[in-house]
C-alpha cells in the first residue's frame, strides 16, 4: 500500500533538501543496479532467460522508482523556481510603490513648505 507522506521544509532550504534526496537516490540507484544487472547477464549467459527476465522486471520496478522520486524532485523544484520569481517580482514592484510614495511625500513636503512660505504655485487652480 502506498501512502504520501508530508512535512514542512523553509523556503530557502528547498534546494538543499532536493539535493540531499537526489543524493539519495544516487546512492541507491549505485546500490542496486548495477549488481542486479550483472546478475541478469550471467543468467543470459547461462541461457537462464526465466530467471533473466524476472531480473529485469525488478530492475525495471527500481527504475520506476527511482524516475518517480526524481519527477517529484523535479516539480518541486520548478515550483520553489516559480515561487522565488513571484516572490522577487512583489518585492521590485513593493519597491517600485515605495520609492513612488517616498518622491510624492517629498514633493508634497516641498508644496506645503512653498505655502508657508507664501509662495504660491501658478499651477495650483481654486475654484
Amino acid at each position: 500500500m502506498k501512502v504520501n507522506i508530508m512535512y514542512q521544509v523553509e523556503l530557502e532550504e528547498i534546494p538543499n533538501h532536493i539535493a540531499e534526496l537526489v543524493g539519495d537516490v544516487q546512492v541507491a540507484i549505485r546500490d542496486n543496479l548495477p549488481s542486479k544487472l550483472g546478475f541478469c547477464l550471467k543468467l543470459l549467459n547461462d541461457n537462464n532467460i526465466a530467471n533473466a527476465l524476472q531480473q529485469l522486471a525488478e530492475c525495471r520496478r527500481l527504475l520506476t522508482k527511482f524516475d518517480q522520486n526524481l519527477n517529484d524532485y523535479s516539480f518541486i523544484l520548478a515550483q520553489y523556481q516559480k515561487t522565488c520569481g513571484e516572490l522577487f517580482m512583489a518585492e521590485k514592484e513593493m519597491e517600485q510603490h515605495c520609492t513612488q510614495t517616498t518622491q510624492d511625500v517629498q514633493r508634497l513636503q516641498e508644496e506645503k513648505e512653498s505655502i508657508e512660505n507664501g509662495e504660491v504655485d501658478r499651477n495650483i487652480s481654486t475654484t
